[in-house]
């Protein structure tokens, strides 16, 4: 497990085209050698100005959405096109499908993620990667608890987590919304498909390399059949937040 340290920033905001200075960009490696471009912002910083400052597509039923969201479509496609230029794709816009996933250019795949102060992309080659998924989350709050549990994670799930790791369930349960979230996210181009979360079953975790464990409970791709077995990335944030992450 791990967190931002220099040695994974491999670039800083005024190297990078498209950045603002209302926005802070670091790199991670992400398992597999995947490089997330991750932003830091000030939700008060934000103006829907941005978008045509920089270029970006500002689709209608953005426009009229709040601020908040206004600002975290904004600062995930931002992170898309620096990922995009630096994978040395040629500038296009990222649109939303039919399931709300992202559009990416012809011969690439990747992954947005958004929460709180971030937003985060990774996109790679299709002919070097089959998936990405990235997901960024707060540990969760009492208010959402039920509501997570009901959707992501069974009493078993979470009792085989408690037991091989003190973390509290606040950031267990958020690993694992997270962690099904990412598998999910890279799995979908192939499934093409909306499919569950109970797809994946958790079977435990290891903090010290920072991996989720699952087993696969249905067969979504002729690599992932039921009983297939993997493991998700995990590291945690300077905040507390979880970052999650799955290449196949």
């Amino acid at each position: 497990m791990h967190g931002v340290v220099e040695s994974d920033i491999l670039a800083t905001p005024s190297s990078i085209p498209f950045t603002l200075n209302t926005s802070r960009t670091t790199w991670h490696k992400l398992r597999g050698g995947i490089d997330l471009c991750l932003l830091e912002y000030a939700l008060e910083d934000f103006s829907v100005e941005a978008f045509s400052q920089t270029g970006l597509l500002l689709p209608p039923t953005i426009s009229h959405s709040v601020p908040k969201r206004q600002a975290e479509y904004f600062h995930g496609r931002l992170a898309a096109r620096i990922a995009l230029r630096a994978a040395g794709a040629i500038d296009a816009d990222v649109l939303t499908g039919a399931q709300r996933e992202p559009v990416w250019p012809a011969g690439m795949t990747g992954s947005i993620t958004h929460q709180g102060p971030y937003a985060g992309a990774a996109v790679m080659p299709t002919d070097a990667v089959n998936g990405i998924g990235i997901d960024i989350e707060a540990p969760i709050s009492d208010d959402a608890r039920e509501a997570v549990e009901q959707m992501a994670v069974t009493a078993g799930e979470l009792d085989a987590l408690r037991s091989e790791s003190a973390l509290p369930d606040p950031v267990l349960l958020a690993l694992a919304f997270s962690g099904k979230e990412s598998f999910y996210k890279a799995l979908f181009y192939r499934v093409g498909r909306f499919f569950g979360f109970e797809a994946v079953q958790l079977t435990g975790l290891d903090t010290e390399r920072g991996e989720l464990h699952f087993v696969c409970q249905a067969a979504l791709t002729p690599e992932w059949q039921q009983g297939s077995k993997g493991a998700i990335a995990f590291e945690f944030l300077p905040d507390g937040a979880v970052l999650t992450s799955f290449v196949w």
